[in-house]
């Protein structure tokens, strides 16, 4: 019988340099003062070990598709683990939620948004991955934080220092849509085109495509975002139409849950927020080319499926 190591798993399959992974073992037997792991051939920060699991930080100048190998006494496990480190495609931005992509050319659109009031020549950017460029977006959108398109094609945009709802145009104008939103943060789109925005003070508000606004659900305040992502589609199991899942630091995902329970017990099971790989490492923000990516733990607070952090403006600067 061998007693080689055996990698059952690696988790996330994606991950940041000096973020943890999970690694889950079979016959690992832990050597005291033996080297007995790499990762991307270093000798990697471990943070707890069993034989039976290992919690490593991938090192810093790791890049594309590393290694993950294993050694007992006995030898190297046979099929050697992996994780997938994301590409940067943009730095500099400030993003507060989370990106948009076009549908009909598969643009990326970010923002610099910073510290509510902050001037700015442009707070939106389109990222085209094909040629390769950064543009700016010159509409007058001012803290522009969340991000969304209709079902139609069209870029909507919040302003968190005015609490406002913009439609921006492909000429860079922009159109009021709404206004009185609070510190209006995430926005997300239901399937019936119906738009969410979510207010710091806690407030969801449901908006009409004429600017109707009314009280969708109340939540905790947070000084981090009401951000909004939609669960999956209506299944015979879950007959309702999934609800928007409210995204903030400071709300438990039970909290989060009961919020929005009155509306439909089955949709809430299926809301989860919609995973992005953005990684926030104040003040400049990365976006990564990568989703269900772990982040640098120093970095980035560990957050569940549901209720996760976005906002990369601290407390201090960004209100």
């Amino acid at each position: 019988m061998s007693n080689k190591p055996i990698i059952t798993k690696v988790s996330p399959p994606m991950a940041l340099p000096g973020a943890e992974i999970e690694i889950d073992l079979e016959g690992f037997v832990p050597q005291h003062g033996r080297r007995q792991i790499t990762v991307n051939g270093q000798d990697p920060v471990i943070v707890a070990s069993s034989t039976r699991r290992i919690l490593a930080r991938v090192p810093e100048n790791s890049i594309a598709h590393i290694p993950i190998r294993i050694w007992n006494a006995g030898g190297e496990s046979d099929e050697p683990g992996s994780v997938q480190i994301p590409t940067m495609i943009a730095e500099d931005m400030h993003i507060v939620a989370n990106p948009a992509i076009r549908p009909s050319d598969d643009s990326i659109f970010v923002t610099l948004s910073g510290a509510r009031g902050q001037l700015h020549i442009a707070y939106i950017y389109r990222i085209d991955l094909v040629k390769g460029y950064t543009e700016m977006i010159v509409a007058d959108v001012m803290n522009a934080t969340g991000l969304a398109f209709s079902p139609d094609g069209h870029l909507y945009a919040t302003d968190r220092h005015n609490g406002r709802l913009y439609r921006v145009n492909t000429d860079d104008t922009e159109i009021l849509i709404a206004e009185g939103l609070g510190t209006a943060t995430g926005l997300a789109f239901g399937a019936d085109g119906t738009m969410y925005v979510g207010d710091r003070t806690g407030t969801i508000y449901k908006v009409d495509e004429l600017g109707s606004i009314e009280t969708f659900a109340t939540l905790e305040p947070s000084v981090a975002a009401y951000h909004m992502a939609f669960g999956p589609t209506a299944t015979s199991t879950s007959p309702h139409r999934a609800l928007p899942a409210a995204i903030s630091s400071t709300v438990s995902r039970r909290t989060a849950k009961s919020a929005y329970s009155q509306k439909a017990s089955a949709a809430r099971r299926g809301s989860r927020s919609i995973p992005m790989a953005i990684f926030t490492q104040s003040p400049v923000t990365r976006v990564a080319t990568a989703s269900s990516v772990s982040r640098p733990q120093a970095k980035s607070p560990a957050s569940s499926p549901a209720i996760t952090s976005s906002d990369s403006a601290s407390p201090a600067t960004a209100k």
